[in-house]
């Protein structure tokens, strides 16, 4: 019976998984831009991607900028306990500074949110070779990976004048 519902549990990640999109056109046609006319926040947001690592944890990625301000939105879970994710390396671009957005726990699971702060050269060197990044937590490190596509997309997307 345990086996069983393993199974089920992998079959729903993998049923609901959002991968990459597939070409340059594809996430310029996915990612969005909203304007607040109020706090006149301008906010381009790529496409969600699903992370896993394993049964017991995942979330998603997105590229985004605020405002002009590039960064990698980052959301988590975990069965096991808290990650404490605190830094983040690109592997092609250095370091990203990272900004804790907030934590919860709620039916047994935590809950981390966070995004990565990434400079325009840093993007321009991940528009050639993909964004490739390790976080690291107290309990537990992880990669993520968007490929080059993703980033030029999103990139060709953030370039257009903001209408409104």
């Amino acid at each position: 019976m345990k086996r069983f519902f393993i199974f089920l549990a992998v079959v729903s990640l993998v049923g609901c998984a959002n991968s990459p999109p597939s070409s340059v056109e594809e996430t310029y046609q996915k990612t969005q831009v909203k304007f607040d006319e109020y706090s006149k926040t301008q906010v381009i947001e790529g496409p969600h991607v699903t992370i896993s690592f394993g049964l017991d944890g995942g979330g998603g990625i997105r590229l985004r900028r605020v405002n002009g301000s590039s960064q990698l939105l980052v959301t988590t879970f975990s069965q096991l306990g808290w990650c404490f994710f605190e830094s983040a390396f690109d592997k092609n671009a250095g370091e990203l500074r990272f900004q804790k957005i907030r934590s919860s726990v709620g039916r047994g699971v935590t809950y981390e949110d966070f995004y990565l702060s990434i400079t325009d050269e840093q993007l321009n060197s991940m528009s050639k070779k993909g964004l490739d990044v390790r976080i690291y937590g107290t309990n537990r490190t992880i990669n993520v990976e968007l490929p080059a596509i993703y980033v030029q997309g999103f990139m060709k997307r953030a370039s257009e004048p903001r209408k409104g």
